[in-house]
């Protein structure tokens, strides 16, 4: 392994103790999979606030054709499950209309959720069987993972934080990171990840195997790997969790770098045209 700082055994064990997070599911919209065809049809709105707060809004239409829409609301339980009372509205202000307040229409039945991931779950909707759901994303955003980044990695295993350089690129299906670790004492170490990317809601996973070159890094000879959590935000900020061996955890936090072919002094941060957005867009 790297030379760190090893953290006192005691430290180590309440880390290694501390308890499976929550999946907090990701907000946005949901598409019932069976039902996602490109044309118009119904899906879900999911809200989260507080935690485990979650308001679910789901949109559809009557037997008569005529559209509605439906909310339920209350707290998940488990990290992972929803329940709640499904209700229709009626009579709230209509486009270019008077200022008025609806009213509950009718309470529908009950609603049912499990997760399984933070983007996808199986739904249960009043008189039908559960049926598989997950968010669905508009925006084709592979190009905020394309690019160089500057972070920080901490272990579960370790007490403290240690930076890295990545370099992260697509190959078909693939997702290709090279990671480069200099330490302060002793020589760089350059580890590469190859496996599988999939879309995860705004988002991405990956699961695949990972090489140190140098034998003396976190990565034996093909050790296998699992990205559950990997987004850059509209500001160029990384995020990520990857997981490895034991129940080893790395979280990874960080800044994109801009792309470019010839570099002097470093990478300047990414722009926000890189990511089609005017630097206006994203003034506060």
């Amino acid at each position: 392994m790297l030379t760190r700082t090893r953290a006192a055994i005691a430290a180590v064990a309440i880390l290694g103790a501390a308890p499976a997070f929550a999946l907090f599911p990701q907000q946005g919209m949901w598409t019932i999979g069976s039902e996602l065809n490109g044309k118009p049809g119904r899906g879900v709105q999911i809200d989260r606030q507080g935690g485990r707060v979650l308001i679910l809004t789901y949109f559809g239409y009557r037997a008569d054709g005529s559209a509605t829409f439906m909310q339920a609301s209350g707290a998940m339980t488990n990290g992972k499950s929803f329940s709640g009372e499904l209700t229709e509205f009626k009579n709230g202000p209509a486009l270019g209309g008077p200022t008025r307040s609806g009213e509950v229409a009718q309470v529908v039945g009950p609603v049912a959720v499990e997760f399984d991931t933070s983007t996808s779950g199986t739904i249960t909707l009043p008189g039908e069987a559960p049926q598989r759901f997950s968010r669905f994303q508009y925006e084709d955003h592979t190009v905020r993972i394309e690019r160089g980044f500057t972070a920080w990695v901490s272990e579960s295993s370790w007490m403290g934080s240690y930076r890295v350089a990545l370099e992260m690129w697509t190959e078909g299906k693939d997702l290709h990171i090279q990671e480069v670790t200099t330490p302060e004492v002793g020589a760089q170490t350059v580890c590469k990840l190859v496996g599988e990317l999939r879309s995860n809601g705004d988002a991405f996973a990956s699961a695949g195997t990972a090489y140190c070159a140098d034998g003396v890094g976190w990565a034996g000879a093909g050790t296998p790997y699992r990205i559950t959590e990997l987004k850059v935000d509209e500001y160029g900020i990384l995020k990520a969790r990857l997981s490895y061996g034991a129940d080893v955890t790395r979280y990874y936090s960080g800044r994109c770098k801009e792309n470019a072919q010839v570099v002097f002094l470093g990478r300047r941060p990414c722009q926000a045209e890189e990511f089609g957005f005017t630097p206006g867009d994203l003034r506060e």
